[in-house]
């Protein structure tokens, strides 16, 4: 009797790591394919963190740092995120579009020596990045420091695909996910703001800034769709009205020049990508 309830014990515990590891897979899915243009809110990252390591799954889970608050340090899982998106990302149409040299990063990071010293390199990375200083307190800045951030670790997309499940269950419908986030932003951008109310049109350059890398990202999964992407694209833009249209194409042309010639894209300083903290005058839902 001793001997079956010392066996049970284990049993036990591999199904219920197994249940946590489908359920996290399943929820994590669901998130994407429901809300391909949503980054993932803090709350339901608590929740992934605590399936994962229910599961046995060591992944680093990154919250969403508010600008206000920022004191100009990252954590060290922060740097456990940097590490697993340049395992998926080095070289890809993501890592070009957004011009992160990840092997070069990761060289700064392991340069560095202990943990807290590699979160501090990231923070100083993020910084130059975004053409700031550390230590300004000003929430625009903080926001462009952050949004790199964001950029290098894929705010816990590569963390999410690193799930077998959640790519079996997502790896026909990446390219269509990275369409809707397309159409959502150009929709979300056309929304009508009350004039004057600046604050709103910024929060929705914010978050179609976010939703446009999560588009990236996606597309990236299937490079090799990108041309056909992108015609669609193009197609749906052209439908927008003019005005519109024209402010928001060098978004597109810039993605274009990405697919269609790399190295021309990599050595050129325009057009940049879409940041939503950064130039926020050209993505203005009205013309200035």
């Amino acid at each position: 009797m001793l001997g079956d309830g010392h066996s049970a014990v284990p049993e036990r515990s591999t199904a219920s790591a197994q249940a946590a590891g489908e359920a996290l897979e399943e929820f994590a899915s669901v998130a994407i394919a429901k809300f391909p243009q949503t980054m993932l809110p803090n709350k339901l990252l608590q929740e992934f963190d605590a399936l994962a390591r229910q599961a046995g799954k060591r992944l680093p889970f990154t919250e969403e740092l508010a600008a206000d608050i920022f004191m100009g340090r990252f954590s060290t899982k922060f740097v456990e995120a940097t590490h697993l998106a340049a395992l998926h990302l080095q070289g890809s149409l993501y890592a070009r579009y957004f011009r992160v040299d990840y092997r070069d990063i990761v060289a700064r990071l392991s340069d560095a020596g202990t943990e807290l010293a590699a979160a501090n390199a990231l923070a100083v990375i993020c910084a130059e990045r975004a053409g700031e200083s550390l230590g300004t307190w000003r929430a625009a800045s903080s926001g462009r420091i952050i949004e790199q951030q964001l950029i290098i670790t894929s705010h816990n997309l590569a963390a999410i695909f690193e799930l077998n499940g959640v790519r079996d269950r997502l790896a026909d419908r990446v390219v269509d996910l990275a369409g809707a986030c397309f159409a959502w932003t150009l929709r979300h951008l056309q929304l009508p703001v009350l004039v004057g109310d600046w604050h709103t049109e910024l929060l929705r350059i914010k978050n179609a800034a976010y939703a446009w890398r999560q588009m990236v990202f996606l597309l990236s999964l299937r490079s090799s769709e990108a041309p056909a992407f992108l015609a669609e694209a193009d197609a749906l833009l052209s439908r927008q009205p003019n005005g519109f249209a024209q402010r928001f194409r060098p978004a597109l042309q810039g993605l274009r020049m990405t697919v269609e010639t790399p190295d021309h894209w990599l050595a050129s300083l325009e057009p940049t990508p879409f940041l939503g903290w950064k130039d926020t005058q050209r993505w203005r839902t009205r013309a200035a």
